[in-house]
């Protein structure tokens, strides 16, 4: 008969290390992520310039 408690210790104790590699490397990739983000921008706004139309 199998040793299902073991079995399943095997398979959990892999669940939790594939959870943290992938974890590890989501953290990894939004540090790149945000490292590179490009500079937020500025509105300026300019006064209402009013032109002459000869239409």
């Amino acid at each position: 008969m199998q040793d299902y408690r073991q079995m399943y210790q095997i398979m959990l104790t892999a669940t939790e290390q594939a959870i943290d590699i992938l974890t590890a490397a989501q953290m990894e990739c939004e540090e790149i992520y945000n490292g590179n983000l490009p500079p937020e921008l500025e509105l300026i706004f300019l006064p209402d310039v009013h032109r002459d139309n000869n239409d």
